[in-house]
Parts: structure tokens; C-alpha cells; sequence
């Protein structure tokens, strides 16, 4: 009988799929990998174009923002709602996981997965970036429910055999201001885990001669190239897109930059449209080169676009979705490193960001030592190392 590794994956955006996904891959050798997460999430439509088994699930309850991001007060109102999705969550984990019977469970940061295959005593492991959310808020109301969510993501952790974080290891986490200010036992720094094509370049070509192939394979003359790339949630995506696109006149004046704009309606077939020195994507089907082309990258903060353009030698200005404190924690580390910006939304203040970002000389230099520990680590084999025992 088939070995069975069971991956529950939080469906918020791209990030959490796209990482669990890469490690799927890599335990399909140890046996069959089945995936759930939430039914008409952008997580469910990505896994569901893989070769595995996707089971979905209720989404969560959480009401959006404007730009994608957290309504408090109307997530507290649909909170009696949000409370029945979260015991149907862990009746159905139950159920699936006595049907699945698994050899193990490595959750991406949901709970009921854990909660169950501890009940159980199935090997169950973690993979986590944030689980301390209190620091970041200055408004007493929100500070407590944040509180308490870290000390719950911590306990989480403490039940798993072991908690892989997906960032760099101290004192080079950009994570680091929602980590425990005492690290536990168990977390494993694994490295950030990117885009696989983007892995084997940066692993066998220094990084300017990647950069100038890029360019070259494309046809980008121009000095400087800027890539702006939307969210995986639906709602982000479309707020930014309609901001974008009412900034095309001022990008437009700046004829010796190349801009390129995803608009990341992957539902859709690709076209591009060219305006001067602007081309306008439904979506970006070689997306690694234009990320190797770059030499800044715009979009809202998170995981994949963060560490895929550290990884592809771009600095990142970034927006922070509303009450997201995770992305707050980790705009204001890239900041601080010099490795990028924070903007609030499209305006005079955005443009004289960007073109200042644009204009840096030393942005490899800042983002080289970074760059060189994700061409040095493993994360893939640092996890399989870890787990196998527990397979055999």
C-alpha cells in the first residue's frame, strides 16, 4: 500500500500554494501526495493544475478590504459565521484524515490539519514564516486578538516535530520581526523556497551575466526595466491593477525605463499590448526571464514576489494590504536592509520612489549577499532530510 503524504495548504494567495507545491514534487518519490486546501481559492485553481489529487474545502471567514486586505470590523460581524467554518474545517480534517490514513502530515499553516494528526500521533510537521503579530501593532483592540492568534500559531508549532521556516536562518531572516523572540528547538531554517527555474539559473550563472541574458533573449534595450506584478487574491489583484493602470501617463514620460505590467489573469490567454516603452501582459507565461530582466520589481508584499526578486538581483517597492501585519513586518525589514520601499498608494510619492529605486547604482550590491545564501542553500533537501525518517 501506497505511503500517503498528506499537505494541507492555506489558501490566501499564491505564496503558501507555490512553496507546498515545490515540496510535493519533491516527496512524490516517497510516496502519494495529496493536497487540500480552500474550494474556489487562486491556492485551489494553482494545485489543481498539478498531477496531484487536490481535495477542497469551506473557505475561511474573513471579510476583505478594498485592497485585499483585513476589514476588522466587518470580519468581527461575520465572526459567529467564521466560527462554525472553523469547526466544520476540523470535522472534515477528521474525517479525511482517518479516510486517507497518512504516514504523515506537513501543514502549511493551517490548523486543524495539526490539531488532528496530533490527536492521532500521525508525524506531523509545520511550515510557517510568522507567529508573533503583537509587536507590530500600536492599537490596543487589535494588539490582544493578535496576541492570542500568535500564542495559538506557536502552540501549532510546538506540536509539530518540526516547524520549517521558508526564510533566511538569523541574522539574515527578513521575517524577523514576527518571529518568537526566542526561536524553539524545532524550527528549522530552511531558505527561502523560489521559483524552480529560477533556482537552476541563479545556481549555474553569476547573477549579471543572468541579468544581460535575460535582457538580450527578450529584446529589452533599454538601461533600466521595472516589473509590476498583482497579488493572487482576487480583490488586491484587481485594486491594483485599476491603480496601475491610472499611472500610465507618468510611467510614460520616463522613455528610458522599460515597464512591464502583469496584469495576472492567468484564466485568460496571454496577449501582450505595447505602449511605447510600456507592455501590458494578461499574464507573463516566461515570467523568469522578465524577473531576471528587472532591476525593480512593484507589487503588494509577500513571500513569492519578495524572495523571487531578491533571488533575481531586483530591489522591491511594495504595498501593504490593510491590517495584513505579516507584510507590514516583513516591508519594514526590506526597508531597513535597503533592499527596497514602502508605498501607500499610486501617487507623486510612489513616482518619486520608484524613479529614486530605479536610479541606485549600488541595488546589487545590496542585495548580493542575500542573493548569494539562496544560491548556496537547499531548502527542498534541508526538509526531505528531516522527514524521511518518518517515511520509512
Amino acid at each position: 500500500m501506497d505511503r500517503i503524504i498528506y499537505i494541507p495548504v492555506n489558501g490566501i494567495g499564491l505564496g503558501h500554494a507555490r512553496r507546498s507545491l515545490r515540496l510535493g514534487e519533491t516527496l512524490s518519490r516517497y510516496g502519494k501526495v495529496v493536497f487540500s486546501t480552500y474550494n474556489q481559492s487562486p491556492a485551489f485553481s494553482y494545485l489543481a493544475k498539478s498531477k496531484f489529487k487536490v481535495i477542497g474545502l469551506p473557505s475561511l471567514s474573513w471579510a476583505q478590504s478594498p485592497d485585499g486586505g483585513l476589514d476588522n470590523a466587518k470580519t468581527v460581524l461575520v465572526s459567529p459565521y467564521g466560527a462554525g467554518v472553523a469547526i466544520s474545517h476540523l470535522l472534515i480534517e477528521r474525517y479525511l484524515i482517518r479516510v486517507l490514513n497518512p504516514t504523515m502530515v506537513i501543514s502549511d499553516m493551517r490548523a486543524a490539519p495539526i490539531m488532528i494528526a496530533d490527536k492521532y500521533d500521525i508525524p506531523c510537521f509545520m511550515l510557517g514564516l510568522f507567529f508573533d503579530l503583537k509587536r507590530e501593532i500600536d492599537n490596543f483592540f487589535v494588539r490582544q486578538p493578535a496576541r492570542l492568534l500568535g500564542g495559538f500559531i506557536r502552540e501549532l508549532a510546538r506540536r509539530c516535530i518540526k516547524t520549517f521556516i521558508t526564510d533566511f536562518p538569523p541574522p539574515y531572516t527578513l521575517y524577523e520581526r514576527v518571529m518568537p523572540e526566542k526561536i524553539p528547538s524545532n524550527f528549522v531554517f530552511t531558505g527561502p523556497i523560489i521559483d524552480k527555474k529560477l533556482e537552476t539559473i541563479i545556481k549555474e550563472t553569476d547573477l549579471t551575466t543572468a541579468k544581460k541574458q535575460a535582457k538580450k533573449k527578450l529584446g529589452i534595450s533599454e538601461k533600466k526595466v521595472v516589473l509590476f506584478l498583482p497579488s493572487g487574491v482576487k480583490r488586491s489583484r484587481m485594486f491594483f491593477i485599476n491603480s496601475v493602470l491610472r499611472i500610465i501617463k507618468h510611467l510614460r514620460k520616463n522613455k528610458s525605463i522599460r515597464f512591464i505590467i502583469s496584469l495576472g489573469l492567468i484564466e485568460e490567454r496571454s496577449r501582450v499590448f505595447k505602449i511605447g516603452n510600456i507592455e501590458i501582459w494578461n499574464w507573463i507565461p516566461n515570467l523568469t526571464d522578465y524577473l531576471l530582466s528587472a532591476d525593480l520589481v512593484v507589487g503588494y508584499y509577500g513571500m513569492n514576489k519578495v524572495f523571487d526578486s531578491i533571488a533575481a538581483g531586483c530591489l522591491f517597492l511594495g504595498k501593504v494590504a490593510n491590517n495584513q501585519i505579516e507584510q507590514l513586518a516583513l516591508a519594514k525589514k526590506i526597508r531597513d536592509l535597503g533592499l527596497g520601499d514602502i508605498f501607500n498608494s499610486f501617487d507623486d510619492e510612489f513616482i518619486e520612489k520608484l524613479l529614486h529605486l530605479v536610479k541606485q547604482e549600488n541595488g546589487l550590491r545590496a542585495i548580493s549577499k542575500f542573493h548569494k545564501l539562496i544560491k548556496r542553500m537547499n531548502p527542498t533537501d534541508i526538509i526531505i532530510s528531516n522527514v524521511t525518517h518518518y517515511l520509512s
